[in-house]
């Protein structure tokens, strides 16, 4: 199960269960999105030369599982995405 995640009307890439993907953010405000039957955002105010990590999860839902996106400690992010596969997002 996986859902893709968005910046404003643009897609990112695709998150499948167990992977993860970098993403460069220019600084500045940048709000994330993933939607199934309802719609998580995040909003992060990008500051030059530091690295963020956004966890992606899947709830229960009615019809399907709902996401859910985490902004998490970067010590924790850098930590989990060890065990986690890299999707390779196209070029923009």
């Amino acid at each position: 199960m996986g859902y893709n995640v968005r910046e404003g009307e643009n897609n990112i890439g695709g998150l499948p269960n167990g992977s993860y993907f970098v993403y460069d953010a220019t600084p500045g405000p940048h709000t994330f999105a993933a939607s199934t039957e309802s719609t998580s955002r995040r909003t992060i105010n990008v500051v030059p030369g530091k690295t963020y990590y956004v966890r992606g999860e899947i709830e229960m839902g009615l019809w399907v599982g709902r996401p859910r996106l985490t902004i998490v400690d970067p010590a924790e992010g850098a930590s989990a995405i060890q065990d986690l596969n890299r999707v390779v997002l196209s070029k923009r």
